[in-house]
């Protein structure tokens, strides 16, 4: 008995071993695209794509704004140019500062949806289990301008 918990230890550390090393060895895969706001010259935030990872969505569109209360917000819009079953679809935005909300908007059937926020509000993650998608948006609400850092795409279209 003993014997057998000594060998499921060891399998449990060598393999906790290698999916670190693995994480450690697809940080060459990643690419980073910078994000800009209609006139080119105001920085959004920006892209990390995991070249391993193929989502097939993609950023269409960028716009920020700001209302008549002084809250900007900041809409991405992400398509599938397939518009096929996709999934599983796990998309993070990173915040520089705080926001007040996301709203997910967009035409999407999407099945086994969970989002959420980090504590801080720093971070929105939404996790798809399989999606039909046009288009899938998201308004990010905040008291100042906000770069964002997106995870979980495959690219952007313009």
């Amino acid at each position: 008995m003993k014997l057998l918990l000594i060998f499921t230890l060891c399998l449990f550390f060598s393999v906790a071993k290698s999916q670190t090393n693995n994480k450690i060895n697809n940080i060459k895969d990643l690419k980073y695209l910078n994000i800009y706001g209609a006139n080119s010259k105001v920085s959004i935030g920006q892209i990390i794509i995991n070249e391993n990872s193929k989502p097939r969505l993609f950023l269409t569109a960028v716009n920020q704004s700001k209302d008549s209360l002084g809250i900007f917000h900041t809409k991405f819009t992400f398509t599938n140019p397939e518009k096929q079953l996709n999934g599983p679809v796990i998309i993070e935005l990173r915040f520089n500062k705080p926001i007040l909300e996301v709203r997910n908007m967009g035409s999407l059937v999407c099945m086994m949806e969970n989002n959420g926020y980090s504590q801080d509000k720093k971070a929105y993650q939404y996790k798809c289990g399989q999606i039909t998608a046009e288009y899938l948006e998201f308004d990010v609400s905040s008291t100042i301008p906000v770069l964002t850092t997106i995870v979980g795409i495959e690219g952007k279209t313009f």
